[in-house]
């Protein structure tokens, strides 16, 4: 192999350029109503019914990022709402993993 060859295989050339394939325009979808329009939903604004009501996930102890100070943690498991309507509403909120 020559010095001409040598230099040759050292540079490679450019890649091609590739062009991206067009997408198309999804059709629009239809228009549809609203839960509202059909008597579902929750009317704003929410009251909580009582707060003695709530209940709560078991206590968690966590710990401070330095190591030095624990503390028991119990995070809300429900919480009992009533809406504008007077329908009642029931938040419920995963625990924490």
């Amino acid at each position: 192999m020559n010095l001409k060859e040598s230099l040759n295989r050292l540079q490679t050339p450019p890649p091609a350029e590739k062009k991206l394939v067009t997408a198309e325009t999804p059709a629009a979808m239809r228009q549809t109503t609203g839960l509202s329009d059909r008597g579902g939903g929750i009317a704003s604004p929410l009251t909580e019914t009582a707060y003695a009501g709530r209940t709560w996930h078991p206590a968690q102890t966590l710990t401070s990022t330095d190591g030095v100070f624990t503390f028991a943690v119990r995070f809300i498991k429900t919480i009992g709402m009533t809406d504008a309507n007077g329908a009642p509403v029931s938040l419920e909120f995963k625990d924490k993993p």
